[in-house]
């Protein structure tokens, strides 16, 4: 399935891979892109569950004092045209600033 970009804000592109879970193992994955509120993860490899939108799974990210989790709500899962691979769209539901969180990180990278 091929999403239509319905985004209410938007993305900066990312190559971040961080180790996420949907509550049956841990699995590596590549964020691709961010904004405040959300992301798109491409999966390593396809989940061992159905994903579908209302899923909660959560996602470590290595910041700059040390890991974070961060809690997402999958919206959708499928092919997006603008990163041009399979994934999943996610929205954050703990109140976490994505695009900040991983801004601060490829921030600190570059030095």
């Amino acid at each position: 399935m091929v999403m239509e970009n319905n985004r209410k804000q938007d993305r900066k592109v990312v190559h971040k891979i961080v180790q996420w879970t949907d509550g049956v193992r841990a699995r590596k994955g590549e964020i691709q892109d961010v904004s405040d509120k959300g992301v798109f993860l491409s999966p390593s490899w396809t989940p061992t569950e159905n994903i579908k939108p209302g899923d909660v799974i959560e996602i470590l990210v290595d910041g700059p004092d040390g890991p974070v989790e961060i809690q997402a709500e999958v919206r959708w899962s499928g092919s997006s045209d603008s990163n041009h691979s399979e994934g999943i769209g996610l929205q954050s539901t703990d109140g976490k600033n994505l695009a900040e969180l991983l801004e601060i990180e490829d921030d600190k990278a570059s030095e």
